[in-house]
């Protein structure tokens, strides 16, 4: 589970208490739902999909967001789990300043935007529905989500209900953020 003390951490690491505080007293309101998905409508759209693509995909939805609503947004990464069992973080990311700025080929975690209590999941139904997705996963999806969906936008605590268990480990900088978006408006395909 994304626990507030843990996020909280993660965020004064990359960020500052300022930001922490801002996230802990944040509510989402229906315009900024509406717009979360409005992001990841206008992203999936740009781009074909790609299965584990999670890391480019976040970053680009991540600036999307930002341009359309100022809400404090992060992007995390992680281990997520389906049913009790993990299908992303075996390996930990590297440690170090800016981990997200470094190639990490053993690195097989999985990235998300958080806003407020709200985690916004823009590459987990592609990688779930594609044919090398985890069967875990394939399964919790199927179950969860319509077939159609493309966009996983869910409280932390009904994505929890669902038996999907996102556990943070470390929170994007703006600069690794920008990095990774650029990387990926380079190279993701488009549809």
């Amino acid at each position: 589970m994304v626990t507030a003390m843990n996020l909280n951490d993660l965020i004064v690491a990359s960020y500052s208490p300022a930001e922490t505080e801002a996230v802990q007293n944040y509510r989402i309101s229906g315009a900024a739902r509406d717009a979360l998905g409005d992001a990841g409508r206008a992203i999936l759209a740009e781009f074909l999909p790609v299965p584990g693509a999670c890391a480019l995909m976040s970053a680009v939805y991540a600036q999307e967001i930002k341009s359309r609503i100022d809400e404090p947004g992060h992007v995390v990464v992680g281990t997520l789990d389906a049913d009790g069992v993990r299908v992303f973080g075996q390996t930990e990311l590297e440690k170090g300043p800016a981990p997200c700025l470094r190639s990490d080929l053993d690195w097989d975690g999985h990235m998300w935007v958080m806003v407020g209590n709200q985690v916004a999941d823009i590459s987990l139904l592609r990688t779930a529905k594609s044919t090398g997705g985890h069967p875990a996963l394939k399964q919790l999806v199927a179950r969860e989500f319509r077939a159609c969906a493309g966009l996983a936008i869910w409280s932390i605590d009904d994505a929890l209900d669902a038996w999907l268990h996102y556990a943070p480990n470390y929170v994007l900088t703006i600069v690794e953020i920008d990095g990774l978006a650029n990387g990926g408006r380079a190279t993701l395909p488009r549809a």
